[in-house]
């Protein structure tokens, strides 16, 4: 999928530009009755996440239970940023659990971005830091100078 804003070429399945971070959500419809489910529907998206989660804990599916916790947390953040926190200290607690290096990376990056919301610098700037370091230990291509432009702009604060 192509960012509108940025022009870069994102996974299909992706709801944010990896590159500048925009959303990419457009009006889906729901591949079994058609109906529309327009962008920004939160509550849909919380409601869907946390019976992910349920079915994750049930089955002990633990690397799922972590991407989901990590995805409300983003959605959370949109709507309710003080719940948000919550769910992404539960996909890092899960992730250094089960030792799912780069759901733990993106965990402390989405962490980072909330710090940053909520205007602290100094905490963005290591969660974020825990995310870099990752992130270039297993290799990763994007992710790196993704969060290194981040972590620029924060110390330009």
């Amino acid at each position: 999928m192509i960012c509108p804003k940025c022009q870069f070429m994102n996974r299909e399945e992706a709801f944010y530009c990896r590159n500048c971070g925009s959303s990419l959500e457009s009006d889906i419809s729901c591949p079994d009755c058609q109906a529309s489910n327009p962008p920004g529907n939160h509550e849909k998206a919380r409601m869907i996440l946390k019976r992910y989660i349920e079915l994750a804990e049930r089955y002990e599916i633990w690397c799922y239970k972590s991407w989901a916790n990590r995805i409300l947390g983003e959605v959370t953040l949109k709507t309710d940023p003080a719940k948000a926190a919550e769910c992404f200290e539960k996909s890092i607690g899960i992730s250094k659990e089960i030792k799912a290096e780069n759901e733990l990376a993106l965990s402390y990056a989405d962490y980072g971005r909330y710090h940053q919301q909520k205007g602290d610098i100094v905490q963005a700037e290591t969660y974020l830091t825990k995310a870099l370091e990752i992130f270039e230990h297993l290799g990763t291509l994007i992710e790196p100078e993704k969060i290194r432009k981040e972590l620029a702009e924060l110390a330009e604060t």
